[in-house]
């Protein structure tokens, strides 16, 4: 009975299965707010330069508990989404994806991970690989090829704005 109701009044499947009630919506103070940055990373071959205006353009609210599942369960703060450009991270990134990124996890050189990093003044999502005497900064998409930064270079060619903690994979349908 509960479809053909949703059916009739256009409501979508399961849409009578959920609470709508205002109990079911958090509070106001159980929300952390996530901003999102005028930033856009490359994931392809060269480097974005859409960094140095890192005004926020939105906030994104989202209750702790799905905060703690997603993001972190040690701290609330340090983290913002920026957007993925381009195909060089798929299947893992999509052009146009929004990544999270914690901008006290800088360490680029301690641990592996995929970060947003700004290499001669282009910004990437690339992930990185400790090898011995260098880093080498590895698209997912192996149509690009990876490219190494030798440890003595690191520091004057490379800013580490954090490391990519999530992503809100979008899938378009047009």
């Amino acid at each position: 009975m509960a479809r053909e109701i949703e059916t009739k009044l256009s409501l979508g499947y399961g849409w009578m299965d959920a609470d709508h009630s205002n109990e079911a919506f958090p509070e106001e103070d159980d929300l952390i707010y996530l901003r999102r940055l005028n930033v856009s990373a490359c994931c392809g071959s060269a480097g974005v330069q859409n960094y140095e205006d890192e005004a926020y353009v939105d906030l994104m609210g989202v209750s702790r508990v799905w905060f703690k599942e997603n993001i972190s369960q040690i701290r609330e703060n340090g983290y913002e989404i920026i957007t993925a450009a381009g195909d060089s991270m798929e299947p893992t990134l999509k052009n146009g994806d929004l990544v999270v990124i914690d901008r006290f996890d800088t360490e680029i050189t301690k641990r592996d991970g995929v970060f947003c990093v700004l290499i001669d003044n282009d910004l990437y999502l690339k992930r990185v690989q400790r090898v011995p005497g260098s880093l080498r900064f590895i698209s997912d998409n192996r149509l690009y090829d990876p490219f190494e930064i030798s440890l003595s270079e690191v520091e004057s060619r490379v800013i580490v704005f954090g490391r990519m903690v999530n992503s809100l994979n979008l899938k378009r349908y047009d």
